[in-house]
């Protein structure tokens, strides 16, 4: 996928979850409900937060860096080239 379009699905990404904030105290969530949100959440973000140590060992035993943004990703040199 190209810079470009990347760029233009951050931006519509960001044009989204800034609409949905804007709307969302309006919305009358019951106690329940922002917990059943809050626990889904942190389960979201345990999930993520284990892949990427599972991307970081497999970048690491392949010798790249480790790179969040994913640009600029190189090997590093192993002096055979």
């Amino acid at each position: 996928m190209s810079e470009d379009k990347k760029e233009e699905i951050r931006k519509d990404i960001e044009k989204n979850t800034q609409g949905h904030c804007q709307e969302l105290p309006e919305v009358k969530f019951s106690k329940k409900q922002i917990d059943r949100l809050v626990s889904r959440l942190k389960l979201y973000v345990d999930a993520i937060e284990e892949a990427d140590t599972k991307i970081r060992r497999c970048k690491e035993k392949l010798g790249l860096s480790h790179n969040p943004d994913g640009e600029g990703v190189e090997p590093y040199a192993t002096g055979t080239e």
